[in-house]
């Protein structure tokens, strides 16, 4: 069994960091640097603005990190025509901790608030399809808007260009509910839970599609909490281990887990 591309640390390699005792913003612009820039390749074209490796159908994105207090971060992030996804905000605790999931067409960064705060930013896998097949494939979301108000923490609520218009939308469609009785339950018959890949949905002309499946990340079921760590295997002999991040479960019943080893 091949491994996936959106899983494949060669074709996808991907960091982990975690940040402990931080006082101010500013530690998360200076390690998201040094992940993103030095680790895997992303470049700074100006201060702060990260953008993606352009691959070979020419996609990228850019995230643009701003200092707006010493707990409160702003991140912007554009498509490869410039077009802002969306504007949004995390916040840290003072003293605070920060995890940071990373890879060559992603990033997201968990802020360990009681209420996990989290910032994502990717470029979508879209195979069965080609990557050059259509211009929608850059989703990303944060906790806060830019009034600093927490207004969609729901799993799989995401930003994209719908139907020409950025727009918020919940992008995964429900699985592995274990409360809805008009749902199945995804455990085995043993009781084991499952995992699925984290594939977005996007309006394209006016028609709901599958965008793509979001690199070194994996859907899980809604039973297994934030900082909950999954070993799968992702192909017949490779291991991984994905870890859940913050963001309720919401109306998907999943949440999601990102690479870290």
């Amino acid at each position: 069994m091949t491994i996936p591309f959106h899983l494949d640390p060669v074709q996808v390699p991907f960091a982990y960091s975690r940040d402990d005792g931080m006082t101010d913003v500013n530690t998360i612009i200076s390690t998201i640097r040094s992940l993103l820039v030095t680790t895997l390749g992303w470049s700074e074209p100006t201060t702060a603005r990260f953008k993606t490796p352009v691959d070979a159908s020419g996609r990228f994105l850019d995230i643009l990190l701003t200092r707006i207090s010493a707990t409160n971060l702003d991140i912007l992030t554009r498509n490869a025509s410039a077009v802002t996804v969306c504007e949004r905000r995390i916040q840290i605790s003072n003293p605070g901790s920060v995890e940071y999931y990373c890879n060559t067409f992603g990033v997201c960064i968990n802020s360990l608030q009681a209420t996990p705060e989290r910032f994502e930013a990717h470029v979508l896998d879209q195979a069965p399809d080609l990557q050059s097949d259509n211009s929608l494939y850059v989703a990303s979301h944060g906790y806060r808007n830019t009034s600093d108000v927490a207004d969609a923490v729901d799993t799989g609520r995401y930003f994209m260009i719908d139907n020409g218009a950025a727009t918020l939308a919940a992008r995964s469609r429900r699985w592995g509910c274990t409360h809805a009785p008009a749902v199945a339950d995804l455990a085995t018959a043993v009781g084991s839970l499952l995992y699925r890949d984290a594939i977005l949905r996007v309006n394209s002309a006016g028609s709901q599609r599958w965008a793509g499946r979001i690199c070194q990340c994996i859907a899980v079921n809604e039973l297994l909490g934030p900082g909950v760590e999954e070993k799968p295997f992702i192909d017949t002999a490779t291991g991984g281990t994905f870890k859940i991040v913050g963001g309720t479960a919401g109306a998907v019943d999943h949440r999601w887990a990102f690479r870290k080893a």
